[in-house]
Formats: C-alpha cells, structure tokens, sequence
C-alpha cells in the first residue's frame, strides 16, 4: 500500500501528481494536529520538496497569536528553536569551535544543468524543482530568489537559506553541531528568541529595521521578532535603552558572510556575522574572568580559568552568562592562545590555566633560600625536614602580564601571590592571578611529589646547585654582572644545564673547578656574565624540559653617598687603590663582608649546609674575596696576582670568568683540580704588548674596576661624579704608558660610562704629595729626594719649593735585590736558603700543613721573588696572629751579618741618586723619604721608628758625595719612612688632585718629560735628557769600562764610608772591607754582571728606546748575590 503524505483532508494521492491549486492558508489552517499542537515530535507528511521551509514558516506564523506563549517545548517551539540556533550559529561563525563551510545552489545556473545532464534522473529531478519553483512563486517568492545557500557543519549538512524565516534546518540529527554559545548548547532544548544573547537579538532587530523589503517577504517572522522585543523590553529596561539607542552603524559594524564567491543572502539583502574582533571586544567589556596584568597586553586580555567552585558569582563571558562552578578546566592541547576554545562553550577566545603559569617540574635545593638576597616564594615548611628550599616553578608566561615586583610584593585579602608550601612528601605552590580588574583572584594550585610526572601533578627534581651573584646593586649605568654556580654533583663532572637572563641565553661562560673534593662529593663551578640589567635568572636543569626562577632582590641605585675619587697604583709586585669621597682621608678600597656587593642563594650561616667552607673556598679562590677589608684576610695593597684558568681566547676570553685576582694567593694553598696557574709580575714580566699578556693586564684591571664600580653602588654614589687617577712608571715610556692609558679609558668608559674624568700621574711624584699633606715636611726651600721603591723600578723624583725640578726611573727594585745575582735556580739563591731557614722554624705551629702546601706551590713557578714575597705575606695571616716568631722581616733583621747586604743594596741607591743631584748641581737633600712596598727591607735595617741608623747612613753618604763630611757644612737629612709606604702612592695621588690646576699642569707626561733626568752611572757623569738622548743601539760596550770605574768608586766608599761603624751602628761582627772587597772590586765578574744584566733589559725593551737605567746596578745585583753567598759559605750553610 502506498504511503499518504498530508496533512489534511483532501482527494486520496498515490504519487507526485498535480493537485490544480496551490496549498493556499485556508488548506494549510485544515491541518489538524492529532496532539492539539502540544507534540514535540515534528511532522512527516512531505506534500512538496519544499514543506519543510513551511513548515518552519508555519511554526513562527503560531507565535503571532499572542495566546500562544514563546516558551515552550512543542514542536512549534522546536522549529522557532532550531531555526533561531542556526542563525545564531551563523552570526557567531567566526567565533565559534567547528568548521562551517557554506555551498550555493544558483537556480539560473545549476538547474539548467540538471535539466541538460545526460543521466535521465538528473533531468528529472530538474523538471521536478523547476516545476515546484514555478508553482510555488507566489507563496515562497521563487521567482525573486535567485540562490539558495546550503550550510554545513563539520562536514555535515545543518540547513540553509530560506525565503520565508531566513533559514531552516536539516530533519536530520543535529547532534553534531551543539555548539555551546553564551550559556547554552544550540540545537537542544528550545528557547526564544527573547532569552538569548542581547547582541544577536539587536542584530535581527536591525536587520529588518535596516532592509524595511525584508517585512513583505518575512512577515511572519518579523513579527515573530518585534513580539519578543517587546516582551523583554517590558521586563529588562537596559535592553530598552539598548533598543532606543541602535542605529545603522550597529549593522555596518558586522561583516558579511562570503560562500563561494557569493555573499550570503534572501532577496540580495547580505547575512551579517560578529567578526571575531566583535565578540572578543564583547568578552573584554563583560568578561570577569580577564586577567588583570600589571604589564600592558598586546591583543586580547586572555581569561584565567581554573576548575574552581568559589567563582559561580562572575559573568564568564558576557553580562549574565555566569561561570559554571563544575566546568572542568583542563589545560588545552594547543598552545596558541588565540585558537584555544573556553572550556563549556565553544567559543574561541584566549585563556590561561595553571599549567601555562606552573612548569610541571620543581628544583629542590639543599638549604633553604636566604630571603635577604633572593625572593624564596614565600615559603612554608609544614615538615620535619630541613635544611630544604625550592626555586619558583614559573613559565615565562607569567612575566608577560606581571613583574617580579609584582610576585614578591603582591597579596590579596592577605594572602601572597605565590605560596611554596612543603608537605612531607610533597610540595604544593599556589599563583593568585588578579581577575576582574583586581577584585577577584584565581587561585592556581599545583601539587609536585617525586613520583613519575602525571596531567595532575609535578615533579620534585633535585638540583645540588648554589648561585652567588655579583653585585646585587643595580646599575642605570652600563650594567655589569657576573653569576657564580657551584655544582655540587653527585657523580659526574660534566653536569650540564642552561642558564639564561631574563629569557636570554648566558653569553659569557666558563667553568673553573673541576674535582673530586676531600669529602667525597663533586664540585663545577661555572662562572656567567651579563651586561644588561634582568630581573630573574632563569635555571634549567640538564635532561629537564623546564626551567625555574631565581629572582634576586636587587638594591635599587640611589644617589645620596656624594663624588668618589679612586686612585690606582698599578704594581709589579703590589696593587694599592685607595678611596676618598666628596674630599674625604683617602682609604684603601674595600668591600667588607656586609657591604660587598654579594647575594648568595643560601645563608652563609646555615650551619646545615655542610660544604659551606668548601664553597666559601670555591668563591674566595675563582672570583671574588667575600671580605676585602681591613680586619680579613683580604685587603689593599694585594699582591699583583692574576688566576688563569687556561681557557684564553684571545677573541673572547672574559675578565672574571676566565682569569680572576688572586686574592687567595700566598694564603691559600692552590687547588690541583681546576689547572689554575698564578700570572705575577704583570707589569713588567708579561708586559702588555702580546695577546695573552694584554689579557692578563687587561683582566686584572677590570675586575679593579668592577669592584670601584660595587663600592659607589654599595655606598649609593652617584656613578657619574666618579673620577679616577692612575699612576705609570716612567721607566715605561710613552708608548706603553698610552697602551695602558688606552686600556684603562676602556675599561672606565665599560663600567661607568662615558664623561668619566681620568687623570694619570707618574708614580714617582705621588708619594711626596701623601707625605707633605700630613705636615711632615716644613718649609718651601728645601731640597728632598724621594725614593719610591717598588717591586721592579725604583722612581727618584727631587722637589724645591713643592716642585719636581729633577725626575728619573730605575729598574732597580726590591726583586732585585731578592733575587740576590743571576742564578735561575731559585734553590741556589741566599735569601731562598735564609727563608726555608725561617719557615721551618714554623714547622710546629698549627696549620703548618697548609702553609707548606701554599709554600710547595709557589715553588712550582719557580720565581724567587714570588717566594720570598710569601716569606714576608706569613705575619699577615689571621691565623698566626697569636704566633711569636712568624715575621721574615723580623728573622732577616735578627742575622745581623746578612744586614751588609741591605747596606750594599741601600747604598747605591742613595749614593747614586745623590750622585745624580750632584752632577746636575742640585743642591743636597735635606729630607729624604722612602715609599713603595720595596723600601720594607729598611726596617730589616733599623727597627726603630725614627729610623736613626738609617738617618746617620743616608746622612753620611750624602755628605761624602757632596765632599761635606770633614766640612763645618756638612749636613744631617731628616729621613721619612711611613709605615705603609706602598699606600703613598694612591694617596698622594688623590692628595696631588686637591693641588690646583696649576700643579696639575707641572705633573704632566709632557712637563715631567722635560725634567727626567737619568744618571748612566759611569765615571764621566752622563745625565741622559731629552737634550742628551742616548738609546740602547748605542752602548754596544763602550761604557762598560767607565761604568765599572763609577761602580769601584762607589765600593771603596761603602766598605770605608766616612763616619760609619758598622759594627757600631749596625752590629755586623767583620770587617766589610776585609771579607768583600775582593769579591765587590773583581772586574772580571763585575763586568759579566754588567752584560749579563743589559741582556735581560734588552729582552724587555725596544733598542731604539732611551735608555734610563743606572747601568751600574746591573753589577750590584750580581754582586749582591755573591755577598750573600760568602756569608753563608763561612756560616757553614
């Protein structure tokens, strides 16, 4: 039996067949519904291929009876529903999660084709339709439509366009395409028009309002429309003024909808939809749930969601569209946030969850984190362990939308922003991240164990690491920092991770130790360096995909400690700075333990933390003393020692990373573990005109400057004000003095910027201007002699009325008379035998051992200066300080027959400085003062702080070369020995600044030039000038004679010096003259001194330079070591 199709009473039908009249309203208002209108089930009679659009036509028709409500559940309600789902889905198309995709079926074109396809049911089917078209015009308007856009969704067909209600659906399951907009799925259960978004109601209502022509055609539905505008008028009053207030720009603002090259449309009246921008704008204006960042947000303020039951009170996405407290909140697969759907709706907009602020992995660290350095995440230890501390978990993420300031500061309702709290196997963090313009918060909370990483918890990863930072003041001017990780490894050496500054790669690294330590765990020590200021540290571990922060509490710069001027005193042996602010007493520089500049990640009081010493060792050793100060260790003057870790590169080796000051030197015995090898005597023996000497140079003075540059920060200076003086030897010449002058200009222009006043002053003049500033010197006429007597040169500057009228440089210093001859076997060398004399005298004293590692390390580098100078550093060592009998200096001074030796040394440079005075007609000196670290060995001489012997032997020599001794003339020097000599030279530096400009101009390179004088120490009394220039190329020998004539002439005086007992007045038990004058006047050996000695100065010099040396001290230093050995071969040594 055939199926009957209708909806009515009519004429039996079997077929598609003509029923004469066109389904008119009087046939369609027949149709009597079997359940009164009340069914929810559709109907399925089809009477033409075109009865669904009517159906949906007659289903808005039932709502314009006002007796039937809105709301409902029938199949009228349904089919309103469905029909208004569709068209919400489009207005939302961009928006929305799903593909959309639009076909269009063009009555002109795509029924002729059917209607001419060769296949005969195509032919058919476009008769069928042209028919249905053609009989059905009037009630549909076929005859003014020209396309039909169809829809689908994910691939499936949902409906399309129509004639009488805009659109209709598909019979079909729509299941596929419950899209979850605002507060409800589409597609489900039945709602009005009046109970959706405001928006998409105003957009309908302008739709007509805007295309009046629509009204004839869709009357129906419009008046569908106007009834539930007003309906919710009467109840909502700000949707009312939403209504009075729309205009045509509302509409404009939407975009049209493109399918297939053609504009979707009825009756060539465009569909609109939100763009994405208009509902993302929507979502910023209503939205409770946007992040409320301390930072500006470039795009859209995203949402911060967390499956949380305390926020059902806020609008989730629009004004009234609340949360849904049991909306899970999981963390979305994709990672752009601009693609990512809200969880419950399926609208595309950005928002952040727990695990896009918290990495999924935690660092322990072995201590607990010093909160006065770094910020420790507001820590809480619920357990029983201690001695535990963690670093903070964060994504970068997170300092997109707020600050570090931010983190450590911020609370709300009194609680912090981030909380780590310990639990005794776990560890929870908590992140409030503000919302709604700071009024609510969402709490994000993690859990992390040590069990496998799962969706739900982290991981506990433990990481063995210690950082120091340095310095932890923050610098407007060219930032410089440097961060120190100690790694102590469990069993590798080669434990690998990624450090990086604010999300930039570490560019500067370098690793310095490297061992197995005596208590059995592993130490690397990496070293990184930073020239711009950051905010965090970020740490990741070798095999972690994370990275967590350390967060340092930086001191902010402050301009309130005044003007510092810092004075630098470059040494062969030694290196003094010295400090004055705003006019102040110079001071040697310092950093004392609780200003140095340092943040440490652990507290260096936790008694827990076990290899605290060997870190404080690891620290103190590779880069910069914890406490450079007066009562430590470490002070100034230091020792000219540089640390080279063997990893130069001449085109990138960094200061501090790879060589660093050898603050521990001569205290400390050196590791074995790192390679490290100690540079001395950089200015002279490494010089400055080869690539890896320049580096030595070049990286000591930095890490200088550096630490000038911490103590303005720490004092809270004002860096711009900062001015620097340096003092050169003038042995060197012009042309080194401007490569170190070159360097040093660099090096302040590096650290504090440009503008930066740097004056150079010859070492020589400087320490006079020390003395004389304490009032020790009387009187303007006077002549003084000054001597400062370094490690390599000895300067010899005379003054006359507080000026230089006489100026010259000798390489003569103290290391010279150390290393006592020529001999290049340390072993073989007196004073080396007198030291190992005096250290084994020590042999019983507590912590021997560690002094004789220290010793036995020296000797390694085989310099004998460096030796002796340890011999001399041991009375300065904390340790001993209760020690009798610890002073070299002291034994030195107790052997009273080696004291003609420092006699020998003593009187040929007065006698030959004097000599020089003579020969240019100066009048005798009536002070004569000694500086420099070298002028020591005068205590060694006389004790006594009036020097008196000394007086009476300088008094004597000087009036034997003047020919005053049997004279009623004859004069009696005052003599000034300070008790530090080698700090003269800074602090008379700073003093000479305080002089005026005029004095200024006198000590210049140019001026002093002019006044340098040089005795060639021969018997015809050459003074090597500017006016009498004689060079290196040009001795080839030929002085050697009268060289040796001046020398002898010198002996016979010192073994005979008029008024002078020697064993009166310097308790030597033989005849000077008996034991020494055939070994002093033996002018075979004599002159092999004198060329041995030209030969090394010729390695150190260009042949074209100008020579300054007293070539007669080349035959007393080989002379000195011959003393010295017939001494101890009478002594029985």
């Amino acid at each position: 039996m055939a199926k009957v199709f209708r909806l009515f009473e009519d004429t039996p039908m079997t077929h598609w067949q003509a029923r004469g009249t066109d389904y008119s309203s009087v046939v369609i208002d027949k149709i009597i519904s079997p359940d009164g209108d009340q069914s929810s089930a559709l109907p399925t009679s089809i009477p033409s291929p075109f009865a669904r659009l009517d159906l949906f036509h007659s289903a808005f028709k039932h709502f314009n009876d006002l007796k039937n409500k809105l709301d409902g559940y029938t199949h009228h309600h349904k089919l309103v529903s469905d029909c208004l789902d569709l068209l919400e889905l489009l207005y939302n198309k961009d928006s929305i999660n799903g593909e959309l995709t639009i076909k269009v079926w063009d009555k002109q074109r795509d029924l002729v084709k059917l209607v001419e396809s060769s296949y005969s049911r195509h032919q058919l089917l476009g008769r069928t339709l042209d028919l249905f078209l053609k009989q059905d015009d009037q009630a549909f308007n076929f005859d003014k439509l020209n396309r039909i856009y169809i829809f689908y969704f994910n691939h499936k067909i949902i409906g399309a366009t129509s004639p009488k209600t805009l659109v209709f659906t598909s019979a079909n399951d729509l299941g596929f395409a419950q899209v979850t907009l605002h507060d409800r799925k589409l597609f489900t259960e039945p709602a009005s028009l009046k109970n959706r978004d405001e928006d998409f109601i105003l957009y309908l209502m302008a739709f007509f309002k805007e295309n009046p022509s629509l009204n004839q055609y869709m009357s129906t539905f419009h008046n569908y429309v106007k009834r539930n505008i007003k309906e919710k008028m009467d109840t909502d009053s700000v949707f009312m003024t939403a209504v009075n207030t729309l205009d045509a720009q509302f509409l404009e603002n939407k975009t049209t909808i493109d399918g297939n090259d053609y504009l979707v449309e009825v009756f060539n009246v465009p569909f609109r939809t939100k763009s994405v921008k208009n509902t993302h704008e929507r979502i910023g204006r209503e939205s409770q749930f946007l992040i409320h960042a301390s930072k500006t947000v470039q795009g859209l303020l995203p949402m911060v969601l967390a499956t949380n039951g305390n926020l059902g009170m806020l609008d989730y996405l629009y004004q009234g569209v609340k949360w849904d407290v049991n909306t899970k909140v999981q963390h979305p697969t994709d990672q752009i946030l601009d693609i990512r759907i809200l969880p419950g709706k399926d609208i595309k907009y950005p928002f952040l969850t727990v695990d896009d602020f918290l990495e999924s992995e935690i660092y322990e660290i072995p201590y607990e984190v010093n909160k006065e350095s770094f910020f420790d995440g507001n820590f809480i230890n619920d357990s029983d362990q201690q001695g535990v501390g963690y670093l903070l978990p964060l994504k970068s993420t997170f300092f997109t939308y707020f600050s570090e300031k931010d983190l450590i500061e911020c609370s709300f309702s009194g609680k912090k922003m981030i909380e780590i709290i310990k639990k005794k196997s776990s560890v929870n963090v908590k992140l409030r991240i503000p919302i709604d313009g700071g009024r609510h918060v969402v709490e994000l909370e993690k859990k992390y164990d040590t069990m496998d990483l799962n969706s739900q918890k982290g991981r506990i990863i433990p990481c063995a690491k210690y950082f120091q930072l340095f310095p932890i003041q923050k610098a407007t001017v060219n930032p410089n920092y440097y961060v120190q990780v100690i790694d102590e490894g469990l069993n590798d050496y080669s434990h690998a991770f990624q450090l990086a500054f604010d999300g930039m790669p570490a560019a500067a690294r370098s690793m310095k130790a490297k061992r197995d330590s005596r208590n059995g765990s592993f130490y690397n020590t990496y070293y990184f360096r930073c020239r711009q200021h950051f905010n965090a540290i970020h740490f990741q571990e070798e095999g972690s995909s994370c990275r967590n922060y350390l967060i340092p509490l930086w001191r902010d710069e402050r301009h309130i400690g005044g003007a510092f001027t810092f004075a630098l005193d470059f040494g062969t042996s030694n290196t003094h700075v010295e400090y004055a602010v705003n006019g102040s007493v110079p001071s040697p520089l310092d950093l004392p333990f609780d200003k140095n500049g340092f943040a440490t990640s652990f507290n260096k009081l936790d008694t827990d933390i076990s290899s605290l010493n060997e870190i404080q060792n690891h620290k103190d050793l590779e880069f910069i003393a914890e406490n450079v100060s007066k009562g430590s260790n470490y002070n100034f003057p230091i020792r000219t020692v540089l640390f080279d870790y063997n990893n130069f590169n001449p085109a990138n080796y960094q200061s501090i990373l790879d060589y660093n000051i050898g603050f521990t030197y001569e205290k400390t015995s050196l590791p074995t573990f790192n390679n490290v090898t100690p540079r001395t005597n950089l200015k002279w023996v490494n010089g400055i005109e080869n690539l890896e000497g320049e580096a030595w140079v070049h990286s000591f003075l930095e890490q200088l400057f550096v630490m000038c540059k911490t103590k303005v920060l720490v004092e809270r200076g004002d860096l711009s004000k900062t001015r620097f003086t340096w003092t050169y030897p003038l042995s060197y010449g012009q042309y080194k003095i401007n490569l170190i002058a070159g360097l040093i200009e660099q090096l302040v222009a590096i650290h504090f910027g440009q503008g930066i006043e740097i004056i150079k002053l010859s070492e020589s003049i400087a320490p006079f201007y020390s003395i004389a500033s304490t009032g020790k010197i009387l009187g303007t006429t006077n002549t003084i002699l000054s001597l400062d007597i370094g490690g390599g040169t000895i300067d010899s500057v005379v003054y006359q009325n507080r000026k230089v009228i006489n100026i010259s440089s000798v390489l003569f210093g103290a290391n010279y008379l150390y290393s006592a001859g020529y001999a290049t076997d340390f072993r073989s060398n007196g004073f080396y035998k007198l030291g190992t004399k005096f250290f084994s005298g020590l042999s019983s004293v507590k912590g021997y051992h560690n002094l004789h590692e220290i010793e036995a390390t020296i000797q390694q580098g085989g310099k004998i200066e460096d030796i002796i100078a340890y011999y001399f550093s041991i009375d300065k060592k904390k340790e001993l300080q209760d020690v009798n009998n610890k002073s070299f200096n002291g034994f030195l001074a107790m052997h009273s027959n080696e004291r003609a030796v420092f006699l020998f040394y003593l009187a040929a440079i007065i006698y030959n400085s004097v000599k020089a005075m003579k020969i240019a007609d100066i009048p005798a000196p009536s002070y004569l003062t000694f500086s420099g670290t070298g002028s020591k060995f005068l205590s060694i001489i006389d004790k006594t702080i009036k020097k008196e012997s000394i007086v009476t032997y300088a008094t004597a020599i000087i009036n034997a070369v003047y020919g005053l001794h049997e004279s009623p003339d004859k004069m009696r020097v005052k003599v000034l020995v300070p008790d530090n000599p080698k700090e003269l030279t800074s602090k008379g530096a700073i003093n000479v600044l305080e002089e005026g400009e005029e004095i200024l101009a006198e000590l210049s390179m140019n001026s002093l030039d002019e006044k340098f004088r040089s005795y060639l120490g021969d018997n015809e009394g050459t003074i090597i000038s500017n006016d009498n220039p004689l060079n290196y190329e040009d001795l080839k020998g030929q002085f050697n004679e009268s060289v040796f004539g001046a020398y002898k002439e010198f002996v016979s005086l010192f073994l005979q010096l008029p008024g002078i007992n020697y064993k009166n007045d310097f308790g030597i038990d033989y005849d000077l003259k008996r034991k020494f004058e055939s070994i002093l006047l033996d002018k075979k050996v004599a002159i092999e001194f004198l060329e041995a000695g030209l030969a090394q100065r010729l390695k150190q010099i260009s042949m074209t330079d100008m020579v300054s040396d007293n070539l007669s001290f080349h035959i007393v230093r080989g002379m000195l070591g011959e003393m010295l050995n017939k001494l101890q071969e009478d002594e029985n040594w």
